[in-house]
């Protein structure tokens, strides 16, 4: 949890993530931003597709891309059929903070684990870690780590896990696809559900109401509930001497008359 609310000092992230195979510039797409995550968990839902070229006996993708504005037509370029996907939270008024990777060769997808107890940093970063060809088994599902990014200066004994992911990988043909197509993100075909996120989640200028009712009433109740009874308090106690003087006159108008 990288955000700290300036009111209420609760550590918050906005979360999102971030994935692609040809090149970040390329073909990268990202989720939807889980806004004011407390745990540090993420639901998102979301269907990431990609397409690209793969030449069997290199084990490489093909694309053709430019290598600068300048350049009169494409370069062809191959490379390993990886994907790289990040998990970063997001900021307004600087750059969003990256929070973690995991980067797998789907000619060797190492194998997740079934439960997040389990997913451990060793997964990606142990060579003897069992593994599967995505290509020849089409499909895998589990638990997967983030590796933190090491920052500057620091050194470390052992890389440290910046997160756990939940998914599941798909490989299929164009011939495939074009008979059974599917949606991007949350979309048709095949929409998808919306996550199931708590009701704490919300971008706090846009939902003033939820703003009240979740950060200011839950973290200030008993100070707004106090400040309440000081404000009727100081109100009758106004009231009551703006009030005195005008009865002191009238019981003493009273007795003189009363003595007349």
């Amino acid at each position: 949890l990288n955000d700290e609310n300036f009111v209420t000092r609760e550590k918050t992230s906005d979360i999102y993530v971030k994935a692609w195979i040809l090149g970040e510039r390329v073909d990268a797409q990202q989720t939807d931003i889980h806004y004011r995550s407390l745990t540090g968990e993420g639901n998102f839902n979301w269907r990431f597709l990609f397409d690209f070229d793969y030449l069997d006996i290199e084990e490489k993708i093909v694309f053709e891309a430019k290598d600068s504005v300048f350049q009169v037509g494409n370069t062809t370029k191959k490379i390993p059929p990886r994907i790289i996907i990040r998990v970063y939270d997001a900021d307004f008024f600087s750059a969003d903070d990256f929070l973690g990777e995991c980067v797998l060769n789907l000619t060797h997808v190492p194998l997740g684990v079934k439960v997040p107890k389990k997913c451990k940093a060793d997964i990606l970063l142990n060579p003897k870690h069992r593994g599967i060809n995505l290509f020849a088994n089409k499909r895998i599902a589990g638990w997967w780590p983030m590796i933190a990014p090491l920052k500057e200066g620091e050194i470390r004994d052992k890389t440290l896990l910046g997160g756990k992911l939940e998914a599941e990988f798909s490989l299929v043909t164009a011939e495939e696809a074009e008979k059974n197509p599917v949606g991007k993100a949350r979309e048709a075909p095949e929409p998808l559900e919306k996550p199931n996120r708590p009701k704490t989640s919300f971008l706090w200028f846009t939902s003033p109401w939820k703003t009240l009712r979740y950060v200011i009433w839950r973290n200030f109740k008993w100070a707004i509930i106090l400040g309440v009874l000081i404000f009727i308090g100081v109100i009758f106690l106004l009231l009551a001497v703006w009030a005195l003087p005008g009865e002191i006159v009238r019981q003493i108008a009273t007795k003189i008359f009363k003595n007349k």
